[in-house]
């Protein structure tokens, strides 16, 4: 006896993550027993903004620290030799999928952009 299997996959992505639990309940509804969920993933939809803003925090905080740690020397900052960026994607899988009686709550958590910053001063 021979046979055969074939699939297709989609991605879908949904813009606001208070429906998300009614669009998979629908796309599960409308699939029936021939449809497989394979995951549901949050990520950051303007990852490019919130990482502008986080290196805007990251600066802000170096030079408080500078200049607080050249006030404690009794010297002012000069101009910045170097500065490094650390950064990469962190994908933390921080949220549940539950199935309630009649629908399924997804809670995304909270995901967080991150920018870590090295930066040199000389001092005057």
């Amino acid at each position: 006896m021979s046979g055969y299997r074939a699939s297709q996959s989609y991605e879908i992505t949904i813009l606001k993550a208070d429906n998300a639990g009614a669009v998979v309940d629908a796309i599960v509804k409308a699939g029936g027993d021939s449809l497989q969920v394979n995951a549901v993933t949050p990520f950051v939809l303007d990852s490019a903004a919130a990482t502008i803003s986080a290196r805007q925090a990251a600066v802000k905080n170096a030079k408080a620290k500078a200049l607080s740690y050249a006030s404690l020397l009794g010297v002012k900052l000069g101009t910045v030799n170097y500065l490094v960026e650390n950064s990469a994607p962190t994908y933390t899988p921080l949220f549940g999928v539950a199935k309630a009686e009649d629908s399924t709550t997804i809670d995304l958590g909270q995901q967080d952009v991150t920018v870590s910053i090295t930066v040199q001063w000389g001092l005057k």
